[in-house]
């Protein structure tokens, strides 16, 4: 909690995650409130071991942007990943990521703003986070079957990507195609955040986030202000009004 992590291990070779929970720690864990940037591969995973972790009110800018191409890449340049690449030995299920502001992805192979990774990783809850000039998909779900999810509420706005999203291996341009096709974020919506500036991401007043998130039980936002400030949550980080 309170971290700011960035620009561990080598651009050109492998490496870890920034925050990485994998094998002997069982959990759940928190991870919150930091500042993650700069990632030279990915920013957080959840792997093998960490079921009913929480990722909220992280700032995540940068990642996706490695130029090393050797070993395993699926889902490892990606600001979140659930799951391993592993198959059959993933029991790590029902992690929570709420209230995240991830920002400025790359294209590096395999790169996704959250990726759920192969099979056995179930339960997830993806709520209230805003999704903002990633060049990646911001939602990838490259398992089969997909398995049971809760995702919603979230905000994403893409300057120049295409397939913004990927489920069950095939990539949609338009959230109305994943709404249809995974019969989830019905209540998410493509638009601008308005933050106040380029690196503050406090919410304008005019901002489509206000109050357009869902009740996940969080009662302190990144500044630690109350949650809520108004009728409900605010998407991203900050609640505004304060």
């Amino acid at each position: 909690m309170g971290n700011e992590v960035y620009i561990n291990g080598q651009d050109n070779t492998d490496a870890d995650f920034e925050i990485s929970v994998f094998n002997p720690v069982r959990g759940p864990i928190i991870i919150t409130k930091n500042y993650i940037h700069d990632c030279v591969q990915g920013c957080i995973q959840i792997a093998i071991t960490g079921s009913n972790s929480e990722i909220s009110y992280n700032i995540i800018d940068g990642f996706g942007t490695s130029v090393y191409t050797g070993g395993p890449t699926s889902g490892k340049f990606v600001a979140i990943r659930l799951g391993s690449h592993q198959m059959g030995v993933n029991n790590v299920q029902n992690v929570k990521v709420y209230n995240n502001v991830i920002i400025n992805g790359g294209t590096a192979s395999g790169s996704g703003a959250i990726t759920i990774a192969v099979d056995g990783m179930e339960g997830a809850s993806i709520k209230n986070n805003i999704f903002y000039n990633n060049s990646c998909q911001d939602i990838k779900i490259i398992k089969n079957p997909v398995g049971v999810f809760d995702i919603d509420n979230n905000l994403y706005h893409h300057t120049e990507a295409t397939g913004g999203w990927n489920w069950n291996y095939r990539k949609y341009d338009a959230l109305l195609d994943l709404q249809t096709a995974s019969v989830e974020d019905y209540n998410s919506f493509d638009a601008d955040a308005l933050f106040i500036g380029s690196d503050n991401y406090h919410l304008r007043a005019d901002s489509p986030a206000i109050d357009a998130g869902a009740d996940v039980g969080l009662n302190y936002d990144y500044d630690g202000n109350v949650v809520p400030y108004g009728i409900n949550p605010d998407i991203g980080v900050y609640e505004h009004g304060y």
